[in-house]
């Protein structure tokens, strides 16, 4: 009886480990196919200035002040309900959902446009060209 409760409590904890160990590998997964974007911040411009996100898709976004020419401290997506903090030669990551259909610009806290997010209800009709003027 002794014999049959400890194999029962064996196999039951390899049972447990194996659940849980199933559910820390699907998670790992799904962070590799989370998309990345840099956005490198140098002479006052945005490298990429202009992003298309899929509704609901999630992305990473990384940003990296190279210089201290344009966005002292913050960017704000503000469509997206976001304020990203920014430190001068370090890389600065945030997720983000294109939860909201249409185009978010990218503004620092001085207002200045930087950049532009579009998010697409269709990932076979992505959005025309945009400019984004640059400081001269």
């Amino acid at each position: 009886m002794i014999a049959g409760g400890f194999q029962f409590l064996i196999a039951f904890g390899l049972f447990i480990f194996f659940v849980l160990a199933s559910g820390n590998l699907e998670a790992s997964s799904k962070d590799k196919k989370l998309r990345e974007i840099e956005i490198r911040i140098k002479g006052g411009v945005f490298e990429p200035d202009v992003l298309a996100l899929n509704y609901n898709e999630r992305v990473r976004l990384v940003f990296l002040k190279e210089d201290d020419s344009l966005c002292k401290e913050k960017v704000f997506i503000k469509g997206l309900s976001e304020e990203i903090p920014l430190k001068l030669g370090i890389r600065t990551t945030r997720e983000i959902v294109g939860r909201k259909v249409g185009r978010h610009h990218m503004e620092c806290e001085t207002g200045a446009f930087c950049g532009v997010i579009f998010v697409s209800e269709d990932p076979n009709n992505p959005p025309k060209h945009y400019y984004v003027p640059h400081p001269e």
